[in-house]
């Protein structure tokens, strides 16, 4: 068993070899992990950390760092800064949270392709991941979430002032009571991907710029205001399926562009929205995609 397990991780290895250049002529490394701890400590900028176990649990690590002040925490995961340590923790009403602050160029990927591990945390209240300062960012092949449901905080990817993310083939689940929540970001690609069974909604963005949704996925949330979008410019979203979900739909301060997306939700939930040629103004439905209503 071991033996096939190392012809896998090696398999894997050879389709990222362990440097490379980025364009700004830095090198990368990459970093194979298998506790939540190394996990941990592999976090910083201008590198890969491939994952090569099932779960990783990231609240016993963040909680033993800030126990020892060997990490800087805050009450908000906005107010982070880079510090003496790229990751830092923040305090939750029932625990601490791992926010990732001030770093650059970092992909966190799957070691196995398709076989997605995951990354969880304890807490209700607090965000499975955090990301604060943060510039290239990238997701792959994983599945997020919490090991126990909570309500009012505490969702699956936390972004503030951050730019440059991609999340492909990614699945996150409830709980969070959401999947992502962004403030003050830009350009972020969510390609792939779903989001799933979230207890409050789908994603509230505040004040970010160039996020495109692409062949996605977004089920099962409930049961609030499923997408808030607030000051918020160039948000798309393209060939992505809603359904099966529970709550209004829309609660739009910004535009938001829908183009080929299927939409299945009660009429009388959908929130405050106009479309014209598939861009989301603020009900008569037209333009390109479909929408189907559960009367």
């Amino acid at each position: 068993m071991n033996t096939l397990r190392n012809i896998i991780i090696a398999a894997a290895l050879v389709l990222c070899p362990f440097t490379f250049a980025h364009a700004g002529g830095k090198t990368s490394k990459t970093i194979t992990v298998s506790t939540a701890e190394e996990f941990i400590k592999a976090i910083g900028s201008d590198r890969t950390i491939v994952l090569d176990y099932a779960i990783f649990d990231v609240t016993e690590y963040i909680t033993k760092l800030h126990e020892l002040k060997a990490v800087d925490s805050y009450y908000d995961a906005a107010d982070a800064q880079p510090g003496k340590s790229p990751v830092c923790a923040v305090w939750g009403s029932d625990g601490i949270e791992l926010c990732i602050v001030g770093v650059k160029n970092l992909t966190i990927k799957s070691a196995f392709g398709d076989q997605c591990p995951r990354i969880v945390a304890e807490p209700r209240y607090a965000n499975t991941l955090s990301f604060s300062k943060c510039e290239g960012i990238s997701l792959e092949n994983l599945v997020m979430g919490h090991i126990e449901g909570g309500y009012c905080t505490g969702g699956v990817l936390r972004f503030n002032d951050c730019k440059d993310i991609t999340i492909r083939h990614c699945e996150l689940f409830g709980c969070g009571i959401e999947g992502i929540e962004a403030y003050d970001s830009e350009k972020l690609l969510f390609e792939r991907s779903q989001i799933r069974d979230c207890t409050y909604s789908i994603m509230t963005l505040v004040r970010c710029t160039d996020f495109v949704f692409r062949n996605s996925d977004f089920f099962r949330c409930c049961e609030y205001d499923l997408l808030e979008v607030r000051d918020c410019s160039k948000i798309v979203y393209e060939n992505c399926d809603f359904f099966d979900n529970i709550g209004t739909l829309f609660n739009l301060g910004s535009p938001i562009k829908m183009v080929d997306c299927h939409v299945n939700h009660p009429f009388d939930k959908m929130g405050n929205y106009v479309m014209v040629e598939g861009t989301v103004v603020y009900a008569e439905p037209c333009g390109r995609h479909t929408l189907e209503y559960n009367e």
